[in-house]
C-alpha cells in the first residue's frame, strides 16, 4: 500500500451487527457472502485513489470496503514476510463512505467485478459479485443455523460483544494471529522447515477463525513456497493456486502475484521433469498475470517497464506450456507435445 489511507473523521463508522453476521457464517462454515440488503442504511468505508475513484485491486477487479477504520488500516499494512512492492499496490489518497445496499450497485457500476468486506478481517465476506465461484443458492445467503447444546438449548452465538467484533479488543485479536505467523516466518528463515510449517498452519487456522483472509493467505503462501523448495511441488502449487483463485477475498495484489509466480515455477519444473501439465493451468496463469498488471497500471502504481516484463512472462507461460492455437488440446500439455511443437517450429 502506498501510504495509509487518510481516514480521519471516520472513527465513528462501525458495523458490529454486520461483522457479527459475517463471523457467524465463518463459524458455521458457510459461503462468505452477505446480502447488503440485510443492512439497509449501513455505511462502509471505501478507499479512493488519486482520481477520486474507488481503488480496484488484483485480476478480479475487486473493490475492498470496510466496516470501520481499524479493519481498513489492517488491510493497508504489508503482508508479513513479503518484501514491499509499491508498483503492485494501489495508491490510496482518501476515504469516503457508501451506503448499503445501493452503494454496492454504485461500486459495481463503476468497474468493479467484486466488492469484498474487510479482507484482513474480521469476517471477510463478499457483498456483491462472486467472480470465479459457483452461483449462489438460497442457503448461501440465509442465516446460519443456531447451534444447539444440552437439552436443545441454543449455544452462544456471535453478537456485537464477541471479542472478534469489538473494536476495543481488535488489537488482541490481531496479536493472536500475528504471533504464529511471525514465528513461522522466523523459523523458515532459520531453516527449521517442519517447525515453520507447523506454525504457519496454526496461523492459517487462527486467521480463518477471525475471517482474516489476508493473514490466512499470507501463511498459506509461505507454506507453499517452503513445500515447493522441499520437493513437495504438487502440494505447494495446490496451495498457491487456491490463493490465486481466492484473490477476490484478500484484495492484495502482492499476494496474488506470489501465488502466480509459484504456479509458474511449478509449470516449468513439471515440463522439465517430463510430467504432463493439467489442461488450463498455463492459460489461467498467463491470463491472470496480464490482468493483474493491467489493473495496476490503471490504478497508477505500475510502470510501463514493469507491465512489459509481466506481459513477457505471461507470454512465455502461454507459449511454452500451452498450444497457442488450441488451449485445450491435450497433446499440447505434455512434454512430448511441447517437444513436437518445438521441432515443428524449427
Amino acid at each position: 500500500m502506498s501510504g495509509l489511507p487518510a481516514a480521519a473523521g471516520y472513527e465513528g463508522v462501525a458495523n458490529p451487527d454486520l461483522v457479527a453476521l459475517a463471523l457467524r457464517r465463518v463459524d458455521a462454515g458457510l459461503r462468505s457472502h452477505i446480502d447488503p440488503g440485510r443492512f439497509p442504511g449501513s455505511t462502509v468505508l471505501v478507499p479512493l485513489g488519486p482520481s477520486g475513484r474507488p481503488v480496484v485491486t488484483e485480476s478480479f477487479r475487486t473493490v475492498p470496503v470496510f466496516s470501520d477504520v481499524e479493519a481498513l488500516t489492517a488491510w493497508a499494512e504489508p503482508p508479513v514476510g513479503f518484501s514491499s512492492d509499491p508498483e503492485l499496490e494501489p495508491v490510496v489518497e482518501s476515504v469516503r463512505t457508501v451506503v448499503m445496499p445501493d452503494g454496492m450497485d454504485e461500486l459495481m457500476g463503476g468497474g468493479a467485478w467484486v466488492v469484498v468486506l474487510n479482507p484482513a478481517g474480521p469476517g471477510a465476506s463478499h457483498l456483491a459479485g462472486v467472480v470465479g465461484e459457483t452461483s449462489l443458492r438460497p442457503q448461501d445467503v440465509q442465516d446460519p443455523p443456531v447451534a444447539r447444546g444440552f437439552l436443545g438449548r441454543s449455544k452462544h452465538s456471535v453478537d456485537r460483544d464477541d471479542p472478534r467484533v469489538r473494536l476495543d479488543q481488535r488489537s488482541q485479536l490481531r496479536a493472536k494471529i500475528a504471533a504464529p505467523l511471525n514465528e513461522g516466518v522466523a523459523a523458515r528463515d532459520a531453516g527449521k522447515v517442519a517447525h515453520a510449517l507447523q506454525l504457519l498452519k496454526q496461523a492459517d487456522l487462527q486467521a480463518r477463525h477471525a475471517g482474516a483472509h489476508v493473514s490466512s493467505v499470507t501463511a498459506s503462501l509461505h507454506a507453499a513456497r517452503l513445500l515447493v523448495e522441499q520437493g513437495e511441488g504438487a502440494q505447494g502449487a495446490g496451495l498457491a493456486d487456491l490463493t490465486g483463485m481466492g484473490s477476490n477475498r484478500h484484495a492484495k495484489p502482492r499476494l496474488q502475484l506470489e501465488g502466480l509466480l509459484i504456479s509458474t515455477e511449478r509449470l516449468e519444473r513439471s515440463v522439465k521433469d517430463g510430467r504432463t501439465v493439467a489442461a488450463g493451468a498455463a492459460a489461467w496463469t498467463a491470463d491472470w498475470l496480464r490482468r493483474l498488471a493491467d489493473v495496476a497500471v490503471e490504478q497508477g502504481s505500475m510502470s510501463a517497464a514493469r507491465r512489459k516484463a509481466m506481459g513477457e512472462l505471461a507470454d512465455k507461460v502461454a507459449t511454452t506450456y500451452n498450444d497457442p492455437l488450441d488451449n485445450y488440446d491435450p497433446g499440447a500439455w505434455t512434454p512430448e507435445g511441447a517437444k513436437a511443437r518445438d521441432e515443428g517450429a524449427s
